[in-house]
């Protein structure tokens, strides 16, 4: 079987859930060809135009709000202008004997089903759905893909009420890497990293390392007990590890990392996770069982403007924070192990599944069985 997942650069949820599905698929013994920047790659202005998303990531939440409020009213222009340049190289890079085409990003989904269609492939498109609030962004509900898979009924009811048949839709949970589902020797993480506080709180600042978050971190780790030790994710943004480095250099309760490859022994260690909206990195506390507190008064993606409804209603986590003093009575106040104990029940009666392995594992099954009645038709 030829299978392509293709994604885009635009933060690094879309990565990440690449990343999810491909590992399953060689854990399944299926290579795929992966392309993480197939929407950067189709178009030049695309690349700009991500690299300026990412950017903006970085330095300032309200003004992402508004880029993503021109993504979103320039979008249907946007996707007839660019569809030309999509037909192209769709003609000249995807193989004809491609037997399944895997979208994680919703920018993509039009323009491939309408190539798809146009062209008389027999190629299967499949539909991954990686926002799992209310609203999702468009593009998820492109018409004509094989299937779309959801990371739950929040997103499943929005493809219905846009048109979707409910016999296309699969709900199988968030696609994660699969060392979030693994349990890890907490005494010795916290061994290794000479953690002796009572409380563990994670604070992350992105994968790109949103400078906003600063003085955030520097009041909350000043106002609070130094019985909490905080673990201070940085991400990709070397002048901001370096400036609370320097800020907080006094403080013996504080670790400080830049970009890490171990997200999940640090979570899985913390009691409480403070950080962006993102599905990916709510989906990362959730499945580690981590308590999450979300940083959105800054501003919220469109996207990610559901957030506190879907913990709230998913999770029973009723937290909405409006301003940093909010943490800090949280952390002072609120914490305490009763909290955390409910939060935990909750999660193992509805335990975060891996949806990266149901999703390949549909999609494996899907086509297999296609090429055994071909095989029976003679064709």
């Amino acid at each position: 079987m030829n299978i392509t997942v293709y994604g885009a650069l635009t933060g690094n949820g879309h990565r990440s859930v690449l990343n999810a599905l491909t590992e399953n698929f060689d854990a399944l013994g299926q290579p795929v060809e992966a392309d993480e920047d197939f929407y950067e790659t189709v178009c030049e202005s695309n690349r700009i135009m991500s690299d300026f998303y990412n950017l903006i990531q970085k330095r300032s939440m309200r003004l992402l709000e508004t880029l993503s409020e021109l993504y979103l009213l320039e979008g249907p222009q946007q996707r007839e202008r660019q569809y030309p340049m999509f037909r192209q190289y769709l003609a000249r890079h995807l193989p004809a004997d491609t037997d399944a085409v895997v979208s994680v990003t919703p920018l993509i989904n039009y323009p491939i089903i309408r190539y798809l269609s146009e062209t008389g492939a027999r190629t299967k498109f499949y539909v991954v759905v990686t926002d799992p609030y209310c609203t999702m962004y468009p593009g998820f509900e492109a018409k004509g893909a094989t299937t779309y898979f959801c990371p739950n009924s929040i997103s499943r009811d929005q493809l219905i009420q846009k048109g979707v048949p409910l016999t296309k839709i699969l709900v199988t949970g968030y696609p994660l890497r699969k060392q979030f589902f693994r349990t890890i020797d907490q005494e010795e993480t916290r061994e290794s990293l000479s953690i002796r506080e009572s409380r563990i709180i994670c604070m992350n600042c992105g994968a790109g390392g949103n400078a906003e978050y600063l003085p955030m971190i520097t009041a909350v780790v000043k106002a609070v007990p130094r019985t909490y030790r905080f673990l201070v994710i940085c991400g990709g943004n070397p002048p901001l590890y370096h400036l609370l480095n320097e800020k907080l250099s006094g403080f013996e309760n504080v670790t400080i990392f830049g970009f890490v490859d171990h997200m999940e022994e640090l979570l899985r260690v913390s009691d409480v996770c403070i950080t962006k909206a993102g599905a990916n990195a709510v989906y990362e506390s959730l499945a580690t069982e981590t308590f999450p507190l979300i940083v959105g008064f800054n501003g919220l993606a469109y996207q990610e403007k559901g957030v506190y409804d879907f913990l709230a209603t998913e999770y029973g986590i009723s937290q909405r924070m409006t301003k940093t003093g909010d943490l800090i009575d949280f952390l002072n106040r609120e914490l305490n192990e009763d909290l955390l104990k409910n939060f935990r029940n909750r999660l193992h009666r509805a335990p975060v599944e891996n949806g990266g392995l149901q999703i390949v594992k549909s999609i494996l099954t899907d086509i297999g069985e296609d090429g055994r009645r071909e095989d029976r038709h003679g064709v």
